[in-house]
């Protein structure tokens, strides 16, 4: 043990190397001692910093089979339980499920929920340092998504978030929280208005004179002192913005002519569908033709026709929201009993409880759909959505939302059952970044 002790004191010694080496070798050259010596030395660099997920994983990995051939049963044990945790943190996508939290809890908040004030400072840290243990290409805009709902929820928090990102060099982030600050009226004060007097870079200005108007004297007479100091005038900003915005822009493509309706009436759709698919319009075609033939007289035809075409995989994603229009056509046509139908094979066929397969507004159009016309039948809408695509194997026995379950739940009334899930929520991402060292922010 004197002997490695010694050799640790040299800057070119490393333990990581050591650990690798005799992890992989599997020989016991060391002393009961001086391996406890060295896995005390990893283990604390290792409990010291944060680190991606996967990396953290292989690392307690070496450390616990170190551990193991040098007789240390009960630390190989925690290592490998170290390991487990951080395969279970990390898993496949898992670091976006973040998004899902904070949207959850923007839900609650905007409801009225006094917890979810609180809940909200809770989870700071691991969403403050979310770069820390993540790779960043898709989670890089979480703290961002999180100083807002400070601003808008807790802005007893934004002055002391705002000096620790300075004091931490997060220019961007801080910057980021500036803009916002200056877009809402908390900022309608004369420390506001000093605050935001010393914007200087185009995109600061452009936000100011944006806020800028009759209503907020405070924020006009920061952009009137921002212009004096920088010499330009108002119109000059204006035409900067505007070519900005123009290079920004995209030119729209050409418009794609759907074929004529007339020559594919109810009984012809496989000869539309394949019609549409060679000009890649199958979504907005199908609404199109469903709201033609119905408005010719033609709707329960049309929607029988649908129904079959519809009744397989085939058009999974691609039904788009002629299956949402169907649902409203039966309702006007036959009732609640059809319409309801149709909203559970349009949830299924579109993946609605998925965050990432179709859009929030699309889903949430269809949720409120439902708590308006089946308010009862929620529990029943919900059991027959959870099932695979027409009972085709896909990940998971079955799939039901995070936040848009949350949503769901406040739309039918349900509000304790969906705070009950965004608690759960919040502390399944607790739990998943507790094998981090992730520290409590000073301002929370």
């Amino acid at each position: 043990e004197s002997d490695l002790r010694c050799a640790a004191e040299s800057p070119f010694w490393l333990d990581e190397l050591w650990i690798d080496l005799l992890s992989e070798r599997r020989h016991r050259l060391l002393t009961p001692e001086a391996a406890a010596f060295l896995f005390a030395r990893e283990k604390a660099s290792l409990d010291a910093d944060q680190t991606e997920f996967n990396e953290r994983a292989d690392a307690a990995v070496k450390l616990a089979t170190f551990a193991a051939d040098n007789g240390l049963a009960d630390e190989a044990a925690k290592e490998l339980a170290h390991a487990y945790a951080c395969l279970l943190g990390y898993g496949w996508r898992k670091d976006i499920y973040v998004f899902e939290v904070l949207e959850a809890l923007e839900l609650m908040l905007a409801a009225g929920d006094a917890d979810a004030r609180d809940w909200l400072v809770e989870i700071a840290g691991p969403v403050e340092q979310i770069l820390g243990y993540t790779d960043g290409r898709e989670t890089r805009h979480a703290p961002p998504e999180y100083h807002r709902l400070l601003l808008d929820y807790r802005p007893d928090k934004v002055a002391g978030c705002f000096e620790a990102l300075v004091e931490d060099g997060d220019w961007d982030w801080s910057e980021r929280l500036l803009r916002d600050y200056a877009k809402r009226t908390l900022s309608e004060t004369p420390a506001g208005e000093a605050l935001l007097s010393t914007f200087v870079t185009a995109a600061e200005r452009r936000t100011l004179f944006k806020a800028a108007s009759p209503a907020r004297p405070h924020a006009a007479a920061a952009a009137k002192a921002v212009l004096v100091r920088s010499g330009t005038t108002r119109d000059a900003e204006r035409r900067a913005a505007r070519e900005e915005a123009r290079r920004d822009s995209s030119s729209p493509g050409r418009k794609r002519k759907l074929p004529d309706f007339r020559r594919y009436p109810p009984g012809e759709l496989d000869a539309f569908l394949a019609a549409l698919r060679r000009r890649f319009l199958v979504g907005e075609g199908l609404t199109a033709w469903l709201d033609y033939w119905n408005d010719a007289g033609q709707g329960d035809a049309a929607l029988a026709d649908l129904d079959r075409a519809t009744s397989g995989p085939d058009l999974y994603f691609f039904a788009s929201d002629a299956l949402d229009r169907a649902a409203e056509i039966a309702l006007d046509r036959h009732g609640r009993s059809r319409a309801f139908d149709w909203l559970v094979r349009a949830q299924i066929v579109r993946n609605g409880w998925g965050e990432w397969f179709s859009s929030g507004g699309e889903t949430r159009k269809r949720l409120d759909f439902v708590a308006t016309h089946f308010r009862r039948r929620w529990e029943e809408f919900l059991r027959k959505t959870a099932k695979p695509v027409f009972g085709t194997p896909r990940e998971g026995s079955i799939t039901v939302g995070y936040a848009k379950l949350v949503y769901f739940l406040l739309q039918v009334g349900e509000t304790d059952r969906a705070k009950a899930c965004t608690r759960a929520m919040i502390d399944i991402f607790l739990e998943e970044v507790a094998a981090q060292p992730i520290r409590k922010p000073e301002w929370a």
